[in-house]
């Protein structure tokens, strides 16, 4: 593994650590944040990995899935693109608090998210 790979998934580790414990601690809309940051940095450790490229300053998930080569279901594409419109969207406290506020409408989101964080992180770690 390069060392830039090993940096990008240093820090994305950190990121869904603190996604976790905000997650437990019912900031959802910080948790959501945090672990889109995780996905973000996972996805441009995939890139820098598979394509030597540098990753593009963009948060995107959707975009960053594709330019990391690796190979994506639509479903995973559609989720992607869910969660970088609550990533934009999550930093505006009118929205955040109205919409990403409790356990019960962040969970699924959450979990979707771990999971694919979780996904990608494996195919790096495959290497």
């Amino acid at each position: 593994m390069k060392k830039i790979t090993a940096d990008w998934l240093l820090t994305a580790a950190g990121d869904f650590d603190s996604a976790q414990y905000l997650f437990d601690g019912a900031r959802y809309p910080h948790a959501v944040y945090f672990l889109c940051l995780a996905i973000e940095k996972v996805l441009k450790a995939a890139q820098v990995e598979f394509t030597d490229l540098t990753p593009k300053k963009i948060h995107r998930l959707e975009n960053l899935a594709k330019d990391s080569t690796l190979d994506f279901s639509e479903d995973q594409y559609d989720r992607l693109s869910d969660l970088s419109k609550i990533y934009s969207k999550i930093r505006y406290p009118d929205i955040a608090q109205a919409s990403y506020n409790t356990k019960e409408k962040v969970g699924p989101l959450f979990e979707s998210g771990k999971e694919f964080y979780l996904w990608t992180l494996e195919k790096l770690k495959n290497l």
